[in-house]
C-alpha cells in the first residue's frame, strides 16, 4: 500500500491513493494499532476531500467509526456512524446504509444498549440487500445481545420494525 501510495502521488491519481490508504488503514486495524489505522483512515478522507462522494466516503467513514471505537472514544464513534448513515442514504445506497448500521450496531454494544444493537442486527439480516460480509460482521453482536433481551423485548423489536422500510428506519435513526 505503501508503494502504491508513492505511485498515485507521482500520477497524481487522488482517488487511488485514498483508496490504497483505506486499506492501509484496514492492515493497520486488523494489526490491533487502532491509532495508526485512524490516521490512515482520516488521511483517505483528507486525500479524497470534495472530489469524490458516495462509496468511498462512507466506506472510510465507517472503518474510522471502527478504529474510533475500538479506541474507547464511544462518543466520536457513534457520530462517525451517523455520519457515514447520512451520506450512504443521500448516495441512496442500500449496501452502504446496512454497511453503516452494522457500525452503529457495534457501537451500542460496545454501550452496553441491546436493544438497539439487537435491532440494527436484525434489520441486516432481515434485508436482501445486505452483503454477507456485512453480516458476518453483526453475527456475534446479533447472538450476544439476545442473550440479554428476553423474548419478549425482542418480539416487541420485531414487531416495531417489520412493517417498515430500510429507509423509513433509517430517518428514524438520524433524526436521534
Amino acid at each position: 500500500m505503501r508503494e502504491s501510495i508513492a505511485l498515485c502521488e507521482q500520477t497524481k491519481n487522488q482517488w487511488g491513493m485514498g483508496t490504497a490508504y483505506r486499506y492501509l488503514g484496514l492492515a493497520t486495524l486488523a494489526g490491533g494499532q487502532y491509532t495508526e489505522a485512524q490516521g490512515y483512515f482520516q488521511k483517505s478522507l483528507d486525500v479524497f476531500g470534495e472530489y469524490f462522494e458516495g462509496w468511498d466516503i462512507v466506506q472510510s467513514l465507517i472503518y474510522l467509526g471502527d478504529a474510533t471505537l475500538m479506541l474507547g472514544d464511544l462518543a466520536l464513534a457513534g457520530e462517525i456512524y451517523l455520519k457515514a448513515l447520512r451520506l450512504a442514504k443521500e448516495a441512496h445506497s442500500l449496501p452502504l446504509m446496512l454497511d453503516a448500521i452494522a457500525g452503529l450496531a457495534f457501537f451500542e454494544m460496545h454501550s452496553g444498549k441491546y436493544e438497539p444493537a439487537w435491532k440494527f442486527s436484525y434489520l441486516i439480516f432481515g434485508h436482501a440487500s445486505g452483503a454477507q460480509e456485512t453480516k458476518d460482521r453483526v453475527t456475534q453482536i446479533k447472538m450476544e445481545a439476545e442473550a440479554h433481551l428476553t423474548n419478549d423485548q425482542i418480539q416487541v423489536i420485531e414487531a416495531g420494525i417489520s412493517n417498515r422500510s430500510l429507509e423509513e428506519l433509517v430517518d428514524e435513526v438520524i433524526a436521534i
